[in-house]
């Protein structure tokens, strides 16, 4: 890919997951997160707390990846980047389903 199209879309991600993490980090979204349509059977403070971090890490991750192979211009910095946002995903996923912290 060419270097700017990476720094670009790398930026993008960036700011699209910082945006999000911010909003769910003030405890908004709780519409877009309960897929139950009960709230009373998730902890909703958590959960979005949770996955405020969860965006934020995938700023680093994703996002950092591809502004980092833009300007370096080694394309094996995104493709770690790619696979260490694959380990965040399974990381998170695991956590959830284990933790119980998000139940009430």
């Amino acid at each position: 890919m060419e270097r700017a199209i990476l720094i670009a879309a790398g930026a993008a991600f960036t700011a699209l997951c910082c945006a999000l993490g911010r909003y769910f980090g003030k405890g908004k979204g709780a519409k877009w997160v309960n897929t139950t349509g009960d709230p009373g059977k998730v902890n909703m403070p958590e959960t979005l707390k949770f996955l405020s971090k969860f965006m934020y890490a995938l700023a680093v991750t994703m996002g950092g990846s591809g502004i980092l192979a833009g300007i370096t211009g080694i394309a094996g910095i995104f493709i770690a980047g790619m696979l260490l946002t694959v380990a965040v995903c399974i990381a998170v996923l695991i956590y959830m389903n284990v933790s119980g912290r998000f139940k009430l």
